[in-house]
């Protein structure tokens, strides 16, 4: 459970070992992260960095309160601790608590394999659940002329909405060098 405070924010520290001996602490046979809720994320550090397997436990779900302000989400994901590789989640809001419930539709989230879990609307977040978010393309539909040492273009994302347009200046060097440099397009 993150309990948001006014301005959105929550913290906390979650140990997980199996219960059974003092001998398993010892060895590192336990999981000791932090987390930071903020903006549309949960992030998670490793605390136990002698830790190199998973004690078998995993989250059912997490649950945000103070979330009035997230009753609209309508995606969720988790990013994956090694290859980064996004997996959706289940939410559900509850208008009468104000809680905001994020979830595998498949069981737990293993604690041990998530990096982040991030959420919130795609009309006005970045869906980062979306790998098309993380991609632009040209804006007019066709590749500038590059029979010029110079061409210029305007880029937008992938995914209408989430990122600004970027202007994308090309030259190219006589040693053979491509010089790139953008910058946020004009609105």
């Amino acid at each position: 459970m993150a309990n948001r405070d006014e301005n959105g924010h929550a913290q906390g520290k979650l140990f997980i070992d199996k219960g059974f001996s003092v001998k398993e602490i010892e060895d590192g046979d336990y999981e000791h992260y932090e987390f930071h809720l903020s903006a549309n994320s949960l992030k998670k550090w490793i605390l136990n960095e002698k830790s190199q397997k998973s004690v078998g436990v995993g989250i059912d779900k997490l649950v945000i309160t103070n979330a009035k302000d997230l009753q609209d989400t309508d995606f969720a994901c988790f990013t994956a601790q090694k290859d980064h590789v996004t997996t959706n989640l289940s939410f559900k809001y509850d208008d009468q608590d104000k809680t905001l419930s994020i979830f595998s539709p498949r069981g737990n989230i293993n604690s041990f394999t998530f990096r982040d879990i991030h959420f919130g609307n795609s009309k006005r977040n970045i869906n980062i659940c979306n790998p098309q978010s993380q991609f632009y393309h040209i804006k007019s539909g066709k590749v500038p002329s590059l029979d010029r040492n110079s061409a210029t273009m305007i880029l937008e994302s992938a995914a209408p909405g989430a990122l600004r347009d970027l202007k994308l200046e090309l030259t190219l060097l006589r040693t053979g060098v491509v010089n790139m440099h953008w910058t946020f397009a004009s609105t």
